[in-house]
């Protein structure tokens, strides 16, 4: 990767017209792979949560905007769930996040895709993988993001 650059998980070409989606940047196919495992979390935690009771979704407003930060080799996003349910994707990581999933690729990958418990406090323990919580409300959803990974 000549005359590239890398800032946070995106590639910066040095000529803007090549294969661009926002001015002069590009994804690469990594971080293609990165943002279609982070939509399939997306789109698997919208459905978790339009099957919440009356009384579940009350407590779930408490608690949202809820903003977690996805950071691994291949890319960064971040996760907005907000109050009606639906969650924002977004290709930045938020500077005000409640919680932080820090790993590396292939150890996300492998985790959301055997959601073994076993596994996953392997990866923890070895430090493969981080949940980290910024506050309160991040430390509430800490148990949900686990669960996600390993139940």
């Amino acid at each position: 990767m000549k005359n590239f650059e890398k800032r946070r998980g995106r590639l910066i070409l040095p000529h803007p017209r090549i294969f661009y989606i926002f001015p002069t940047i590009v994804l690469d196919a990594m971080e293609n792979s990165f943002y279609r495992l982070v939509e399939q979390i997306k789109t698997e935690a919208e459905k978790a949560l339009s099957r919440l009771s009356f009384l579940e979704r009350a407590v779930f407003w408490v608690f949202m905007p809820l903003k977690i930060n996805v950071d691994t080799d291949k890319g960064v996003a971040s996760l907005v769930i907000l109050k009606d349910g639906t969650i924002q994707l977004r290709e930045y990581l938020s500077p005000d996040a409640d919680n932080t999933i820090q790993a590396d690729f292939e150890t996300l990958t492998d985790l959301y895709q055997s959601r073994d418990k076993n596994q996953f406090i392997q990866a923890e323990t070895e430090g493969r993988i981080k949940i980290i919580s910024h506050n309160r409300k991040g430390q509430q959803a800490e148990g949900k993001l686990r669960e996600l990974l390993s139940s």
